[in-house]
């Protein structure tokens, strides 16, 4: 005979089903309990293991484990699962069930990276601009290789630097965070589009510390503030709610040959890790971190220090963050396709003209993968690159700039 269950679970989440059966053998009467529970994998095998327990008149018989591992054949997971015998007097018995699935196995979930530089909200990068000598903003709204349109949010003293851009909100729009050089107060741009809905001040900080990086270490959609102290080498986190400092922690100190690099989901968790360079040898690390934790670190490679790690995003569209580089004296380009905190792959794209700076990585055209925006620092054009993992698959030049205007952060 056989019993039928139904496991529903989503790949790679937890299952479980719970058997509780009476036997009558020799007179006696046993209850028989059997956990079964585990996890579907992506090929459609599902594993699990099995403890049971039989109890003998209100009194314990024995235990045991027993391991379940079945394959996908068509929609059906078949599994088996067998009794032990108990010394000196037989007792054994066996089941057998089905596991029906409607449909093929899914694929595992990708959770797709966010652009930060998104800020209407169309799933497209755009790009933040500041005049060095005047103070004024702008903003492009991108589609693809196209500037959509321009706007002008206003203007702001040169003693406020733009730190940062990301989500604070959860809105799925960008906000511009500022830091003013003179005093270490922090300011913070609500967005629509290219308009300043509003402006929140949470908070200062001593000049020696510096905001580093900004991302959502925590998951719950709103981006945080990560900051370096430059006397020391001590981190900071800020975890933001809007315009509000929610909490804030100290993760540990870090040599100062040591440079916060950038930041992106590199694991797939939904949460953006911090990856570090040092300066002295061209080691790379990432700290993956949990919130204000750092649970992991790893160490993918060095490289020698001539290569600059021009920026991070998923250029595969894997869910994963991967590392685009510049070589300063050969102006040779490479990404690093990236799987945790291990190289999954790596190459060379090419060289570029010595004036051309990476100034940007983000989905420019909302397929998933990172592109790349370039500036000449000469003559002010801006190029755009599509890429498809580590192949470029369109290029365009949206426009040309003044000098004096400077892709922010």
């Amino acid at each position: 005979g056989g019993d039928t269950y139904s496991i529903t679970n989503q790949i790679g989440a937890n299952w479980s089903v719970i058997q509780v059966e009476t036997v009558v053998a020799n007179g006696f009467t046993a209850v028989q309990t059997v956990t079964c529970s585990g996890t579907v994998a992506a090929n459609g095998t599902v594993n699990a293991s099995c403890p049971y327990v039989v109890t003998l008149n209100g009194g314990f018989w024995y235990s045991g484990t027993s391991t379940l591992t079945a394959s996908l054949v068509g929609n059906t997971l078949t599994y088996t699962l067998a009794g032990q015998d108990l010394v000196g007097d037989t007792c054994q018995w066996t089941q057998t069930g089905t596991d029906t699935r409607i449909g093929a196995v899914p694929p595992p979930i990708v959770l797709p990276i966010p652009t930060p530089y998104d800020f209407n909200g169309d799933g497209k990068g755009d790009l933040i601009w500041r005049n060095t000598n005047t103070g004024s903003t702008s903003i492009w709204l991108m589609n693809g290789i196209v500037r959509a349109s321009v706007g002008f949010p206003g203007g702001v003293p040169l003693n406020w630097e733009i730190a940062g851009i990301g989500d604070v909100t959860g809105d799925g729009k960008a906000d511009v965070i500022w830091r003013n050089s003179t005093n270490g107060t922090v300011a913070i741009w609500l967005m629509n589009g290219t308009t300043v809905t509003s402006t929140g001040f949470p908070g200062s900080a001593p000049t020696t510390w510096v905001i580093q990086a900004v991302g959502d270490v925590n998951g719950d959609g709103k981006a945080d503030l990560i900051w370096r102290n430059s006397s020391d080498g001590n981190t900071a986190i800020w975890l933001m709610n809007r315009t509000a400092m929610a909490s804030v922690a100290f993760p540990g100190g870090v040599p100062l040959n040591w440079q916060i690099a950038g930041i992106g989901d590199m694991t797939g968790d939904g949460k953006a890790d911090v990856i570090w360079r040092n300066g002295s040898n061209g080691a790379v690390a990432v700290w993956v971190m949990n919130g204000t934790t750092v649970t992991g670190t790893g160490f993918p490679g060095s490289t020698s220090t001539d290569w600059e790690i021009g920026g991070v995003g998923d250029f595969n569209g894997v869910g994963k963050a991967d590392f685009i580089w510049k070589n300063d004296t050969s102006d040779i380009v490479a990404i690093w396709l990236m799987n945790g905190t291990s190289i999954a792959s790596s190459k060379v794209l090419g060289g570029i003209a010595s004036a051309w700076k990476i100034e940007q990585v983000g989905d420019m055209n909302g397929d998933g993968k990172a592109d790349v925006v370039l500036k000449n620092t000469s003559t002010g054009e801006v190029k755009v690159w599509l890429m498809n993992g580590v192949t470029l698959i369109g290029i365009g030049s949206p426009d040309t700039v003044s000098p004096s205007w400077d892709i922010q952060p």
